[in-house]
């Protein structure tokens, strides 16, 4: 018999996500795996967000209009993309919690069963809500309505 979870995925009070998982849903499997996973990308707010570690030029006229500095060392302070999807090859990004959250199903989906698309409504024996609220994102895991035990996950700042 699997360890039953949910995930639940908020962004400003709506679920814009529900997952069930039918195995391994503990804090110290799932839950460290949501942890991981958040805190292997960076959150943005479009592509000028993902620009603070590395300039990244959307295409030949983002170039043409932010070069003013000896072209050479231009050239090598940047990488051409097109569009965000390019930058994501170096460093995971996620541009918002609806993408976060997409990116999420596609890493840990890998073929049929285990990981299920659910209601809001659905409740396991361990409940994860991730809210993301100006700013922040918290990751807090419910067990059941039985025990009424809460495992807050370290939150994570977003960025962007």
């Amino acid at each position: 018999m699997g360890t039953r979870s949910t995930t639940k995925i908020y962004s400003d009070k709506n679920c814009i996500l529900s997952l069930y998982k039918q195995f391994d849903g503990s804090p110290e499997a799932w839950g460290q795996d949501l942890k991981s996973f958040i805190e292997s990308g960076k959150f943005v707010n479009g592509i000028s967000g993902a620009a603070s570690d590395m300039r990244i030029f959307n295409g030949v006229e983002c170039f043409a209009e932010a070069w003013g500095q000896d072209l050479k060392s231009f050239i090598e302070s940047g990488k051409f993309v097109n569009g965000i999807s390019g930058a994501a090859s170096d460093l995971r990004i996620f541009n918002g919690v609806e993408c976060f959250a997409l990116q999420l199903v596609c890493h840990f989906k890998d073929g049929p069963g285990g990981l299920y698309a659910t209601t809001e409504d659905d409740e396991q024996e361990y409940n994860y809500v991730l809210t993301a609220e100006e700013n922040s994102l918290t990751l807090k895991c419910n067990e059941d309505r039985k025990f009424k035990k809460v495992y807050s996950i370290k939150p994570h700042q977003l960025q962007g």
